[in-house]
């Protein structure tokens, strides 16, 4: 890679990481106060995490996973890679009938979708009704 275009990706990948360093770093201090190396690692992981969650498209899982992880970057990002898990996973599940009750319950919650479905089809076959799945 050319010099100049790695110090541009360098600049602008900083860049775009000031608007949140002050809250990713007070953040990190918050939860572990003068254990430096857990701050300075907590930070690092932080600001890595904002710049994929900034790139994310800004579609219903992104804002479920902010509106539960707020600014813990990590955890908006980790939360998204396991909604769009479960998103695609249940593209293959057949059985309509409990699909629909959970997807009416869980909305899209994808994860929770998931689980209600896999649990239903658990429960339904421990009680001897037949599985058409």
């Amino acid at each position: 890679m050319n010099k100049n275009i790695w110090i541009i990706v360098v600049i602008t990948g900083y860049l775009s990481i000031l608007p949140a360093r002050g809250t990713i770093r007070n953040d990190c201090i918050k939860k572990w106060k003068k254990d430096y190396s857990m701050v300075q690692y907590c930070v690092k992981k932080q600001e890595k995490a904002y710049i994929t969650v900034k790139s994310l498209p800004r579609d219903e899982i992104r804002q479920r996973c902010i509106g539960k992880w707020d600014d813990d970057y990590s955890m908006v990002q980790y939360c998204y890679n396991k909604q769009l898990i479960s998103r695609s996973i249940l593209v293959s599940y057949s059985d309509n009938e409990i699909m629909s009750m959970c997807r009416n319950k869980w909305r899209t919650d994808y994860n929770m979708v998931r689980y209600c479905y896999d649990k239903q089809r658990k429960a339904r076959r421990s009680i001897g009704l037949e599985d058409s799945h």
